[in-house]
């Protein structure tokens, strides 16, 4: 099971700023095709696949920066946590920042979003992680795994 705070969404290598929280949509256009042997009920084919990114963070004291960033093309990668280390479980690609919203009202925190366009396909993230300390990792079969860069 992955809890919501086990997904972390870094923007050029950098989680993005006091995130709170996310969601990664994956989806895929179907196109009609007519079928020969019955007229009666539509069938449908596979056609291009397409990916997104919405993210909702607490605005900070560097938050001109990143509203700067609509429209530039940045790298995206989507990662999992656990016991608050990041994961070999990830993917890369990518994306357009479409939006970006800030929110403040009296008396509470501002509050931002950001919305990401993938641009091409997602790849499974496999360069080793950026450490000398042991981070957990997980097979498929949620079998606990260690590696260590040296």
């Amino acid at each position: 099971m992955i809890l919501g705070n086990n997904l972390v969404i870094y923007m050029d290598g950098n989680a993005v700023a006091a995130a709170k929280s996310c969601d990664i949509d994956f989806s895929c256009d179907v196109i009609e095709t007519a079928s020969a042997s019955d007229g009666a009920y539509r069938t449908y084919i596979a056609g291009r696949k397409k990916w997104e990114v919405g993210v909702s963070y607490l605005v900070t004291n560097t938050f001109t920066g990143l509203a700067l960033k609509v429209g530039d093309s940045v790298t995206l990668t989507m990662g999992r946590t656990v016991n608050g280390h990041v994961t070999g479980d990830r993917l890369t690609g990518t994306a357009i920042v479409k939006d970006c919203r800030l929110t403040g009202s009296i008396g509470h925190l501002a509050t931002g979003s950001f919305k990401f366009v993938g641009t091409g396909a997602l790849d499974v993230e496999s360069q080793p992680l950026e450490s000398n300390d042991p981070y957990d990792l997980t097979d498929n079969n949620e079998n606990d795994l260690y590696s260590v860069q040296v």
